[in-house]
């Protein structure tokens, strides 16, 4: 089925329609993940070393990606593939022309990768692997500030985006809504929290990462019991620092621009590019204006008051 033009699109169940959107068990999922994922997930088979690295999508999992990788590599980007960086669980890479998608979901390829594998994930705790919760393998959780996930969002899908959404009153409207496409962050961050409390999870906070890099890479370093010479941890400082990291997320991108072809709207937006944009704690301050900010903060504070997280909005 040809994607209609999303500028063509009057309703939201025409545009849900033309980007190939559906729901699944109370989530709305693009073709990205089509329906038999979910099947498929239930079978996926999970080693005890795996070291799985969830986060709501645009949280800036990238970057800790960089710094798990550095981390298991002795700090040297030399030996890191930085094809694993475009590779998530449940998604399939396609130019998305058409919603029949051709290329193999990360749950396909991932099998084939050597121990420890380090896999990124956007599943809500419900779809994630069984075995995941039977073999106990390590799993680092990541929390960004959903104002600032607003927005990097709202950057990365603008031009799939029909015009009745693409103000920001109208889409952060959206983003707070059940329907928003790809769930609700509000659900995605509180079905994990319960299970910070196992010992094979880690909670780490995005902002924490600009206030203090060097400490939330120690902790993550002692989660996976990496063995690291004395001083290790600040060349993964060095090497990871944002700048660093967002020039070799960028030549990610080149390498992936290169496999997706075809409609480049549409392979801009679902990894083909803009892997990092600015990742500034507080950008939601340059878009969203008073009003809209104060009611997102209501809704903030009424869905997670009892959740026990704090979180940065700007620094």
């Amino acid at each position: 089925m040809e994607l209609l033009a999303v500028e063509n699109c009057q309703t939201m169940e025409e545009w849900e329609t033309a980007v190939g959107i559906y729901e699944y068990g109370g989530v709305k999922f693009s073709c990205m993940t089509p329906p038999s994922t979910w099947t498929e997930l239930r079978q996926f088979q999970v080693r005890s070393d795996d070291i799985f690295v969830i986060a709501y999508p645009k949280s800036g999992s990238h970057w800790l990606m960089d710094i798990i990788n550095l981390l298991q590599n002795n700090a040297e980007n030399d030996h890191i593939n930085p094809s694993y960086l475009d590779t998530t669980l449940e998604l399939r890479k396609d130019n998305l022309q058409t919603t029949q998608g051709t290329s193999l979901p990360g749950y396909q390829t991932i099998p084939t990768w050597k121990s420890p594998r380090i896999i990124l994930t956007h599943c809500f705790a419900e779809f994630l692997p069984p075995q995941v919760w039977e073999k106990h393998p390590k799993v680092i959780y990541l929390a960004r500030n959903p104002k600032d996930v607003a927005v990097s969002i709202y950057h990365y899908i603008s031009q799939l985006l029909p015009s009745f959404l693409h103000g920001w009153g109208t889409f952060i409207d959206y983003f707070l809504s059940s329907d928003f496409f790809g769930g609700s962050w509000f659900k995605h961050v509180l079905g994990y929290l319960p299970h910070m409390k196992r010992p094979n999870f880690l909670l780490v906070k995005y902002e924490d990462l600009y206030k203090d890099l060097k400490g939330v890479i120690s902790e993550v370093n002692d989660h996976l019991d990496c063995p690291f010479p004395p001083g290790g941890v600040d060349l993964v400082v060095q090497e990871s620092a944002f700048a660093k990291m967002r020039q070799s997320n960028e030549e990610a991108d080149k390498d992936a621009e290169k496999k997706i072809k075809g409609n480049r709207k549409l392979s801009k937006v679902f990894g083909g590019s803009q892997i990092s944009r600015k990742n500034i704690v507080g950008e939601w301050r340059e878009f969203l204006n008073n009003g809209i900010s104060e009611k997102f903060d209501n809704i903030y504070k009424a869905r997670m008051r009892s959740s026990g997280l704090t979180q940065d909005f700007e620094l």
